[in-house]
């Protein structure tokens, strides 16, 4: 078909043939071949596209079906289009002619045993088996006698009988497909049926079928391997799909006694390979974890677990003698879900049967062993639970060996070759299995880590050699935790070891670390008795982040030492602040103001540390003394930058003019608002520690800097044309000092301008939603400070003469699916609905002046209520439109969070009016009429059900994304 051909199509999709329908689909698969045209093609994909979603697509679908000689991919189209027909549209084929469903049902059965009969490929007989089973969905309690038709029509070849199988699975994993349209009520009742009918497809189908397979009653010589092995995976398939079901107690509890030949197939099945082995293992693992539920009413079940997977001894030594990685991580799925459902009895009975099997499993070179974790997590928390101390010192003497070949074992699999490393890289997860264990371990692995380091000093090594070491120390500093006082000292040559290790590996450096914030448990549990061995180690956390271990989270472990053992350290105060060098401006440990953000959060937490020693320090001259150490290396510094960089952007005392504005001005404006930022997160840290000297020096400093900048700001519009946008630093730095000083009466009127100000520029810049997607930093930083003027002082939001203009850049703002922009213009009204929502419902009458005062309520709140009362039906209309567009999961979660707000904070009278307005643009292949109506009568409640609302909506989202990627 030519492209004038194809555009002499572009007429009512309604009144497409048969002969239409096949022009198009050989247009389409000209694609893969050298006559290929991009527009031809996307154009009878339109066309196609619009053709599915008519009703006449229903007759032409199962008439290509029924013709015989056509090509396969003329059959796949019409059977894509049948079946996604199915999901979204059958419901309203059935309320216009519910009899058309059974004519359907016959086509569809006919079909399937034609395309089976003739070996069509499989991509097309899972189409048709997907259609019956939805078709099922709708029509089952008028199908009484289903499950026998089913039985009577595709048992006849192993063929049938896998198509049989594909659709029992279908009907139990699609039960509760959200994409699915079907109304509520019936979907309901399928459950309920699928429970009613559960033990016919046991017994009739899966165990009868296992039974043939078992006694080999299938004619093995007429049926080849390939299809044999097909039915034997769907029906491992198939079956894993029901048990996942919550269905009756009464079908499970039985299930080994009532169906043997199907309990022996499954776990037969583990003798298989590929797809069946894995579809065998996920059988198992369930029936373990239904035996885990209940284990009183389950008992059968678990008891036949256990005497199967005694028989999997053998397949163990064969993963690990042919080093069959499939087969090992399908057996450690297993004997992990095993061994977390007798925990307890693993450590009453010292029974190691099961870690022991795992160990060995660890042997098999590049097997992914993760999935260990949980396991090996479980048995050693579980001894750490016992309360006696003479049992658990006995059980850990029993575990000890376990432990000791586990850590060897994770050490052997370190090594692995570079390109298999990442496979292994996650010594991390471990770090909690080993809690509770004694100083000879500690010592062990010191001998270990020796001989690697010693190793690696002598020649050079891979990662995985000292990823080796990381996970020994990443032991090593979670067992320190657990020392006694006396034990201490034991540490100190670790201590001095890790300062050995190379510079070059970040993970080395997290892991001493990690060892570092050892004693501070110590400290706490015995106060001034460990005063001295404290000191010390304190000392060794400054030798590290004054030389080559200054990391966040070194410095995070000298913040943690101090805060925690501040009274005890008091007395050391002014040896470990002249230690730090805070008293030397010119050799400062961590230089500050820092060129990136990690270096300022490791010094924010040595200022931190320092502040909490201060706190502590009786003598007031001494207290003084430090703190303006302490001063000198932070603030000054900062002080003498920022009054530097303000001389760049003046010319002779007179603020900067727009034709002053250039690359260097910005420059400096921008690093102004950071040195600003940095300056008052300091003034943060110090004011929490309740040592606050810089009350006088922030206000002289804060009045000189708005003063200077608020003409600058004036000029914002040509700074934004060079795309160098010093706002966001602006709007930050100004809104961060709120969280400090908003309680000061003095600043208020401050921040009310600034935030007059920022709203007026900021409204001039984002008029619509285009300008939202062009300056998303702009809108990130705006509605982040209203958010937090809101949550710090609400006053400042309600007082502006600005309020027009906020609601309008929020309203420009509704659709933006830039990820941070998002975040906080939805945040934003949602605190605002609540904010107004609580104030508004102390008040008995909105009309009473009188009243509203005598709450302390800002008359301009009532005027935002008002302004949603009257505008409430366009907002909710944007925001439904938007849903409907089918943005992002991530993106549309934050429009259904608005929506739902919107459902819990206005009165019934007002969400009636909107949501029936807006509910009538939802198209019915989203939601039928009658879920249409459900919903609006659950929003229609006076205290609608959060969670109720965000599934309702949710539903939406997810039809509206699956009608669109069928449109594509």
């Amino acid at each position: 078909m030519e492209s004038q051909n194809i555009a002499s199509l572009n007429l009512d999709p309604s009144t497409y043939t048969l002969q239409t329908y096949l022009g198009l689909v050989k247009v389409l698969d000209i694609s893969t071949s050298s006559q290929f045209d991009p527009e031809t093609y996307k154009q009878a994909d339109i066309l196609l596209t619009q053709f599915s979603k008519t009703h006449q697509a229903w007759g032409i679908a199962i008439q290509v079906l029924t013709i015989d000689g056509l090509l396969d991919k003329e059959y796949f189209h019409a059977a894509n289009v049948l079946k996604n027909k199915m999901m979204y549209d059958f419901a309203n084929l059935r309320n216009q002619d519910y009899n058309i469903s059974f004519q359907i049902r016959d086509n569809l059965l006919i079909i399937l045993k034609k395309m089976t009969a003739q070996e069509k490929p499989p991509f097309l007989i899972n189409c048709i088996c997907t259609a019956i089973a939805i078709l099922i969905m709708h029509i089952n309690e008028n199908w009484p006698d289903m499950i026998e038709q089913l039985i009577q029509d595709l048992s006849n070849t192993v063929e049938q009988a896998t198509c049989l199988l594909m659709i029992l699975k279908y009907m139990a994993s699609d039960c509760d497909n959200d994409s699915i349209v079907i109304e509520d009520s019936l979907r309901s009742n399928y459950f309920k049926y699928l429970d009613e009918i559960s033990g016919r497809v046991f017994e009739q189908i899966f165990n009868l079928w296992a039974q043939k397979i078992n006694q080999q009653v299938i004619n093995l010589e007429s049926t080849d391997d390939y299809k044999l092995q097909k039915l034997k995976s769907k029906l491992v398939d198939a079956f894993y799909n029901w048990i996942k079901l919550k269905l009756p107690d009464e079908v499970i509890t039985n299930l080994t006694t009532q169906f043997p030949d199907l309990i022996q197939f499954v776990f037969s099945e583990l003798e298989n390979k590929d797809e069946n082995l894995e579809n065998a293992t996920n059988c198992v693992i369930e029936l373990i974890t239904l035996s885990r539920k209940d284990p009183a009413k389950f008992e059968s079940i678990r008891e036949a677990v256990i005497q199967k997977v005694g028989s999997l001894m053998s397949r163990v030594d064969q993963a690990i003698d042919e080093r069959d990685e499939n087969l090992g991580e399908q057996l450690t799925e297993i004997f992990v879900e095993l061994g977390q459902t007798h925990i307890n009895q693993i450590i009453e009975t010292a029974a190691f049967t099961i870690p022991e099997i795992l160990l060995k499993l660890m042997n098999i070179p590049e097997i992914r062993s993760r999935r260990q974790v949980s396991f090996w997590k479980q048995l050693f928390k579980g001894i750490s639970k016992i309360e006696n101390p003479e049992q658990k010192t006995a059980k850990l003497m029993q575990i000890e060996p376990i432990l000791l070949k586990l850590l060897q074992q994770i050490v052997e699999q370190m090594k692995a070759d570079d390109d298999m490393f990442e496979d292994f890289n996650y010594v991390s997860e471990f770090d909690e299995q080993f809690d509770d264990f004694n100083l000879q371990l500690i010592i062990h692995d010191f001998i270990l880590i020796q001989g690697h380091v010693l190793l690696a000093q002598k020649q050079e090594l891979k990662v995985s050699e000292w990823a080796s070491i990381e996970c020994i120390i990443a032991c090593i500093s979670d067992l320190a935790q657990t020392l006694t006082i006396d034990q201490v000292g034991t540490l100190n040559d670790i201590i001095q070891l890790i300062y050995q290790l190379p510079t070059d590996y970040v993970a080395l450096r997290r892991a001493g670390a990690n060892l570092f914030s050892a004693l501070s448990k110590i400290m706490k549990e015995h106060g001034l008795n460990a005063q001295e061995d404290v000191k010390k180690f304190v000392d060794y956390v400054i030798q590290g982040f004054n030389n080559k271990y200054s990391t966040p989270s070194c410095s995070k472990a000298f913040q943690k030492l101090c805060v925690d053992n501040a009274k005890a350290l008091a007395v050391f105060a002014p040896e470990i602040i002249q230690k730090s060098n805070f008293c030397s401006l010119t050799n400062l440990a961590i230089p500050y103001p820092a060129p990136d953000w990690s270096t300022k959060q490791q010094y924010l937490l040595i200022v931190d540390g320092v502040s909490a020693l201060v706190e502590e320090i009786q003598d007031q001259s001494i207290c003084e003394q430090c703190m303006q150490k302490v001063i000198q290396s932070f603030a000054i510094p900062l002080i003498e930058k920022i009054d530097n960089l303000k001389q760049q952007f003046k010319r002779e005392g007179s603020p900067v003019k727009a034709q002053d504005i250039n690359e260097g001005t910005i420059k400096y404006i921008s690093d102004f608002m950071i040195l600003i930022g940095d300056f008052l997160k300091g003034c943060k840290k110090l004011s929490e520690r309740q040592v606050n000297p810089f009350e006088g020096l922030f206000s002289d400093l804060w009045t000189k800097f708005l003063e200077d900048n608020f003409n600058t700001f004036t000029h914002i519009d040509e700074i934004v044309e060079q795309n160098k946008n010093p706002i966001p630093g602006f709007i930050y730095a100004i809104e961060f000092s709120l969280v400090e000083y908003h309680q000061f009466r003095d600043y208020e009127q401050i921040f009310l301008e600034s935030f007059n100000m920022i709203t007026q520029r900021t409204s001039q810049l984002l008029i619509n939603l285009t300008q939202f997607e062009q300056y998303p930093d702009i809108a990130f930083d705006y509605f982040g400070m209203c958010l937090r003027y809101l949550k710090l002082n609400k006053q400042i939001i309600f007082r502006s003469t600005h309020l027009d203009s906020l609601i309008s850049i929020w309203i420009s703002g509704i659709g933006i699916e830039h990820k941070d922009a998002i975040e906080t213009h939805t945040e934003f009204i949602i605190v605002l609905l609540q904010t107004l929502h609580k104030d508004l419902t102390q008040v008995a009458d909105l009309n009473n002046q009188q009243e509203i005062l005598n709450a302390g309520i800002d008359p301009n709140e009532i005027i935002i209520w008002n302004y949603f009362l009257q505008n409430g039906i366009s907002v909710v209309d944007k925001y439904i439109n938007v849903i409907l567009s089918a943005p992002s999961k991530q993106i549309i979660n934050k429009f259904v969070d608005v929506v739902v707000e919107f459902c819990l904070r206005f009165p019934v009278e007002y969400k009636e009016l909107w949501f029936t307005s807006a509910f009538t643009k939802i198209p019915g292949d989203v939601l039928t009429q009658e879920e249409k109506q459900r919903h609006i009568k659950k929003i229609m409640t006076l205290n609608p059900n959060y969670d109720t609302l965000i599934d309702n909506f949710d539903t939406i989202a997810k039809r509206a994304r699956n009608t669109i990627n069928r449109s594509n």
